[in-house]
């Protein structure tokens, strides 16, 4: 096994990469975070944490109900597994999925020793089905409520209008340098490359640690600095998801909209361009910031 890991372009440098993800990028990788810090961002809501402590929970409750009624049963193997998969997952999001493989497996296991391994009694029996009636409620419920509030995320496909952005500046024929955020570089890509470069994009180890620290977040968070890199780079499109929640990110959208060298022209549910002020781009930006003002009631 360790002799055909090594049949990469990359040699040992390819096997040893994977144990590389934790390292510092200068940019925090939101499925390198934990559970904890997350929280206290506020992604509770846009992220399965209380689902992860929910099942957590329920693997607590199962353990205790294992050592009461069938501790002869008890498997310290399933118990390690579950540990250190929940533990891998606490510290770091993107192991949830791991963590879910053995955990509902471990959980059949332990609420079947502990409720159908001894004869149950009609009352039990009642109880039972009561509690899985009433769970049986509260998940279609809860599914339903959910499928109606995010019915466009289900399905096959694209989300509704998630190209619209890239189409605008192709039917336009807008062209670059672009600057852009760190989340719709990869989207910049797949659209135009190679006719335009983006100027970071979501591959965080392509990029060095200064590039993050020194020009990326301090050009959205100062203002000189954003000038400087202005006049180096004469960028003529500013292409922001702002769905970006870092501080750097809502700073720099708050002067943008502000700024008196780029006028936004284009803004949906996940993107807003910025073209910037001058001659070439005066008749479009004319044509688009009546409609802009009206829809977004300035």
């Amino acid at each position: 096994m360790i002799i055909f890991s090594l049949i990469n372009p990359h040699g040992i440098g390819g096997v040893l990469y994977p144990f590389q993800i934790f390292k510092n990028y200068g940019y925090l990788i939101v499925e390198n975070q934990g559970v904890i810090f997350l929280q206290n961002l506020g992604f509770d809501k846009t992220l399965p944490l209380s689902h992860f402590k929910l099942v957590v929970a329920v693997l607590v409750i199962s353990y205790i109900l294992s050592f009461i009624f069938e501790r002869q049963r008890f498997s310290l193997f399933y118990f390690l597994l579950v540990s250190i998969t929940g533990f891998m997952a606490f510290f770091a999001i993107r192991h949830f999925p791991i963590f879910a493989f053995f955990a509902l497996p471990v959980l059949a296991k332990n609420f079947n020793y502990n409720f159908f391994s001894r004869k149950i009694t009609k009352e039990e029996m009642t109880y039972i089905f009561f509690l899985a009636g009433f769970f049986l409620f509260w998940m279609v419920f809860n599914l339903s409520l959910n499928f109606y509030q995010k019915k466009s995320l289900f399905g096959l496909g694209l989300l509704p209008g998630v190209n619209q952005s890239a189409y605008f500046l192709k039917q336009n024929k807008i062209e670059g340098p672009i600057f852009n955020n760190y989340d719709i570089g990869g989207y910049l890509i797949f659209h135009f490359f190679p006719k335009e470069k983006v100027f970071v994009d979501n591959r965080p180890e392509a990029y060095r640690v200064d590039f993050f620290e020194k020009i990326y977040k301090k050009s959205q968070s100062d203002l000189k600095s954003w000038e400087k890199l202005l006049q180096k780079y004469q960028f003529n499109i500013v292409f922001f998801s702002h769905r970006d929640y870092t501080s750097w990110g809502q700073n720099f959208l708050v002067n943008m909209i502000a700024s008196k060298d780029f006028v936004p022209v284009f803004v949906d549910d996940y993107n807003i361009i910025f073209l910037r002020q001058n001659k070439k781009n005066d008749s479009l930006i004319k044509k688009n910031i009546k409609f802009l003002k009206k829809g977004l009631n300035w």
